[in-house]
């Protein structure tokens, strides 16, 4: 009886360190998540379409955030939400979007090499929703911001469904001289307006 006592206590700790010692700590490996992001990162590439990085943060001092934007600022209209049929057919999962875009914080023009500031109120389903990823598409001259979210998997709850989002487009996406058409996605309302490049 001592032996197989002895034998389960020298087998949990050998269990025990090897575990420990050669864990992975990075996330998993999810094949299927990969497999669909590199699908429509292909297709989208393959519509003329391209994912441009961008720096995004959620303001906590929203009155200095908005100050720092130049003015004077852009005209911005309400149109239908979701995303453009051309893009919208290149994914392999359409990204769930915000209910509504509320208010949008962004200057009317830019000087060539300096980056594009926007801030703006987006709306969620839910009290589970939080916000997930940000992506930026560009074609030609046409930029659609897609803000996607994620699901809260416990019984925890957002304090509140909307989210003020400041976004930084990088400067080496405009060109001097022309006229930019940038639209911000939602599920029920979109926002758009015309950005002039100097």
């Amino acid at each position: 009886m001592k032996w197989v006592v002895l034998v389960i206590i020298v087998c949990l700790a050998g269990y025990t360190f090897v575990t420990l010692r050669y864990r992975k700590i990075a996330p998993p490996h999810e094949p299927y998540s990969d497999a669909k992001e590199r699908f429509t990162a292909t297709r989208v590439r393959e519509a003329g379409y391209a994912r441009i990085p961008v720096n995004v943060e959620r303001p906590a001092d929203l009155p200095y955030t908005e100050g720092g934007i130049p003015r004077p600022l852009a005209e911005v209209s309400e149109i239908p939400g979701g995303l453009p049929r051309e893009l919208l057919e290149n994914f392999a999962e359409a990204p769930k979007l915000p209910q509504a875009i509320g208010r949008v914080v962004a200057p009317a023009t830019l000087r060539a090499l300096f980056p594009y500031p926007i801030v703006y109120n987006c709306e969620l389903p839910d009290h589970q929703d939080v916000l997930g990823d940000t992506r930026v598409y560009t074609k030609e001259q046409d930029i659609i911001i897609v803000t996607d979210f994620d699901r809260i998997d416990s019984d925890l709850l957002a304090r509140t469904r909307d989210t003020t989002v400041s976004v930084s487009l990088p400067a080496h996406l405009f060109e001097s001289g022309k006229t930019y058409t940038i639209t911000l996605t939602g599920e029920k309302t979109s926002r758009q307006w015309q950005l002039q490049v100097h």
